[in-house]
């Protein structure tokens, strides 16, 4: 198995399996938290970086900030939905706004800090609308095939996603960068877990690590063709981390709260 297969398969279950396990420890918030950040996102603008050069990923990057405005559409269309509707249902209007947005925005070409500023105040947008979660519903247990689909899942959709990278070119691929696969996972099996208010929860706490990967997806666009990947990559992560840390400790509270 070459590398590249190697990390597609891996680095996106990775986030998923973190999610999941955090959320089983410290509630459904606090897995879509961890897992929000990088997303799928970092491993595929990663692989395509790697596999397409600085350039091209470059690109990629900026376009996925255009991304992130169009997967903060998704969240608050599955939530909504989920109140009246099943799971599949609710799937098929996160991914319907996920991708109404996207084409709406395909012909926009912002300046790299406009793009940022745009990503930053949608995702924000996004965790304002969504609905107050409903109480906690008591848990049946994991079936054995619980995790395994998880997996899976996050696995085939980021194969599918840096394999047709070539033939959509840099806009589009970095627009799709972004597509709800960890969140489409961990919403669906946290809808399935505790009803609605799972999925809300979930998808609250991917919101706000989203706005950790908006700066990295800046800063590793900026980066990128001054120092290549493997550096870029590093920095960038960084900077999103240092977010990242910022805004856990500025929502700790309201957290606690709300577990209370």
């Amino acid at each position: 198995m070459g590398v590249m297969l190697l990390l597609k398969l891996t680095l996106a279950p990775a986030l998923v399996l973190a999610g999941t396990l955090v959320a089983r420890r410290w509630g459904a918030r606090a897995g879509g938290f961890v897992a929000g950040y990088p997303n799928s996102a970092g491993p595929i603008l990663l692989l395509i970086a790697l596999e397409q050069g600085a350039a091209f990923g470059s690109r990629t990057a900026a376009a996925g900030l255009l991304g992130l405005i169009a997967l903060a559409a998704f969240n608050p269309a599955y939530v909504w939905v989920s109140l009246k509707a099943p799971i599949w249902v609710s799937l098929m209007a996160g991914w319907s706004a996920f991708i109404l947005v996207m084409i709406l925005l395909k012909d926009w070409n912002p300046p790299l800090g406009i793009a940022l500023v745009a990503a930053l105040a949608a995702l924000n947008l996004a965790r304002i609308s969504l609905p107050n979660p409903a109480p906690r519903t008591k848990r049946n247990g994991h079936s054995a095939w619980d995790l395994p689909m998880r997996l899976i899942c996050a696995a085939g959709m980021v194969v599918l996603l840096t394999g047709v990278a070539n033939l959509l070119g840099p806009a589009w691929s970095g627009m799709l960068s972004p597509f709800p696969v960890v969140s489409s996972v961990l919403a669906a099996f946290a809808h399935s877990a505790q009803g609605p208010g799972g999925a809300a929860r979930t998808l609250r706490g991917i919101l706000l690590a989203l706005n950790a990967v908006a700066v990295f997806m800046a800063v590793f666009s900026w980066l990128l063709p001054r120092y290549g990947v493997g550096f870029s990559f590093a920095l960038a992560l960084s900077a999103g981390a240092l977010l990242q840390l910022a805004v856990y400790r500025l929502t700790k509270e309201k957290d606690t709260a709300q577990k209370a």
